[in-house]
C-alpha cells in the first residue's frame, strides 16, 4: 500500500550519490529545511517535479539519472502526483540524514562535499511543522 509504512530510499548508491554534497550544502548554506524546499522550488508550485530536483542536484555536482530519481519519486511522492511536495521533502531529507553512513565521507576530497551533516543538526535546524511530521512519521 502507497504511503502506508515509513518511507526509506532503498538504493544506497542513490542515497549516497545524494546525501553527502546534500548536507554539505546545506551545513555551508546555513538553510533549514524549509529555506532549502523554498530555493529548490524556483516556480513556487510548492511541488518539486524530477525535472527540478534533477536541476538542483546538479547544482550541487551530482548528476542523477531519471530511473534513479523516480525511484526517490516512487518511495517518497505519498499523494503519488508525481512531484514532491514540502511534508515529502522533509521526509525525504529525515531519511537520508538518519540512513547515511558517515564513514563514507572522504574529507580529503577538496571541496565541501566532504562535509557531512549530522542528524542533530538537522533536528536543530527544524521548525515546528517539520517536527510535526517528524512525530507523526515516528509514530508506531
Amino acid at each position: 500500500v502507497h504511503g502506508s509504512t515509513k518511507p526509506e530510499v532503498k538504493n544506497q548508491k542513490i542515497k549516497e550519490k545524494i546525501a553527502l554534497p546534500l548536507f554539505a550544502y546545506l551545513e555551508k548554506s546555513k538553510k533549514d529545511l524549509r529555506q532549502l524546499f523554498a530555493e529548490v522550488d524556483r516556480n513556487k508550485d510548492h511541488r518539486l517535479s524530477d525535472v527540478v530536483l534533477r536541476s538542483f542536484l546538479k547544482k550541487l555536482g551530482v548528476v542523477v539519472q531519471s530511473r534513479e530519481m523516480h525511484e526517490i519519486l516512487k518511495e517518497f511522492d505519498n499523494n503519488a502526483n508525481g512531484q514532491i511536495d514540502m511534508n515529502e521533502f522533509i521526509v525525504l531529507i529525515e531519511q537520508l540524514a538518519a540512513s547515511t553512513d558517515r564513514s563514507q565521507v572522504s574529507p580529503s576530497r577538496g571541496d565541501s562535499r566532504g562535509v557531512a551533516v549530522s542528524y542533530t543538526h538537522l533536528r536543530a535546524h527544524e521548525t515546528p511543522e517539520h517536527l510535526v511530521c517528524r512525530l507523526l512519521l515516528e509514530k508506531k
